[in-house]
């Protein structure tokens, strides 16, 4: 019981500092930025965002049951397939949307910070841990 506590605490604390991050990127780091830093900002910082909000609420929902995404292929797996479906239902929902390939790589990009945030960038030799989903 206290591992998947341990888990659930990792995995909210992740989700809780990108919640933050994407608040600091829309009230200062957008309007008060300038250069490279304010394209970023504006262009990727979220989509970045996305897929840690995405895979810390799936692993805090999968740690009841004693299970967690830690394989990085499907980390990175999660990560490009919702950047796919963000890019090509976003447009269709909201026509002032653009779709931009860059974006799906700031998602994967993301799942990757995702990965090494949880100690998971590093694909285990031996087979995955006791618990994990795939």
């Amino acid at each position: 019981m206290r591992a998947v506590l341990r888990d659930r605490r990792k995995y909210a604390v992740c989700l809780l500092l990108a919640a933050l991050l994407y608040f600091l990127n829309n009230t200062l780091l957008k309007p008060c930025s300038g250069g490279l830093l304010n394209r970023f900002c504006r262009c990727w910082l979220n989509d970045m965002l996305a897929p840690v909000c995405l895979l810390s609420a799936l692993n805090i929902m999968l740690a009841p049951a004693g299970r967690e995404v830690t394989d990085l292929r499907i980390i990175l797996l999660i990560g490009l397939a919702a950047g796919i479906f963000w890019e090509t239902a976003g447009p269709v929902i909201n026509p002032r949307l653009v779709a931009d390939p860059w974006d799906v790589a700031a998602c994967l990009a993301g799942s990757a910070a995702f990965a090494a945030a949880t100690g998971n960038l590093i694909p285990l030799p031996a087979g995955p841990k006791k618990g994990s989903m795939l």
